[in-house]
């Protein structure tokens, strides 16, 4: 069964991922799920949990607006195949209904070309929430 966490304790969660990343340098990607236009997200989150591995994790990156899915330990293959695996699946489970967006880690984001997002205080990767997302995948 996985757990789907508030906002709070999902970008904490999000924090301690990276930090895992830097440490290790074993990737992994997080999905965002634009929901704020659905009447009804609860289907499309049951479905997302549904196909989600356990090390998984999935909340609210923004409540009720931005679902938030951390796809952990993604090292062995390169970041473009990792890529383009999540982007298929994360393709059809959006249905052509639900803008998304996808980075993968550590390769998406750098240092040297995002010092706020390692200098924040919080250091929740929040930049991301400004981020566009992109059309979904038909």
């Amino acid at each position: 069964m996985i757990n789907f966490f508030p906002e709070e304790l999902f970008l904490f969660l999000l924090t301690l991922e990276q930090k895992r990343c830097q440490r290790s340098e074993i990737r992994f990607a997080l999905a965002l799920f634009d929901v704020a236009h659905l009447e009804d997200w609860a289907p499309f989150c049951d479905e997302l949990c549904s196909k989600l591995r356990e090390t998984d994790i999935a909340g609210w990156y923004s409540q009720s607006n931005i679902i938030g899915t951390i796809f952990t330990s993604l090292n062995g293959a390169p970041a473009l195949a990792i890529r383009a695996k999540l982007e298929s699946k994360i393709g059809e489970l959006a249905h052509g209904k639900i803008p998304f967006g996808l980075y993968i880690f550590p390769e998406d984001i750098k240092q040297e070309l995002y010092p706020d997002i390692f200098t924040s205080k919080s250091n929740s990767l929040s930049a991301l929430s400004s981020a566009p997302l992109t059309s979904p995948v038909a």
